[in-house]
């Protein structure tokens, strides 16, 4: 299978800078919004985190956690390229 090649910052920043994507999917996401994102379960974002995969791109409001979308897609884009 083919390596994904990497994303740069400005790729990111340009694909969710045109409505409807800069609205549904803001720069601090939620687990729900980040799943959504990526189309995935919540219970993948959760073994992500467990996993310390995106440990680099969250930080809690309270008791809940919200996610760095730019930092989050940077960090997934590197460990699984």
């Amino acid at each position: 299978m083919p390596r994904p090649l990497p994303i740069s910052a400005t790729e990111i920043a340009t694909a969710f800078a045109a409505e409807p994507w800069a609205s549904q999917f803001p720069p601090v996401l939620t687990i729900v919004q980040f799943a959504r994102m990526m189309q995935v379960s919540r219970r993948t974002v959760f073994q992500w985190l467990a996993a310390d995969i995106l440990k680099n791109a969250t930080f809690c409001v309270g008791r809940q956690r919200r996610i760095l979308r730019d930092r989050a897609l940077a960090t997934l884009a590197q460990t699984h390229s």
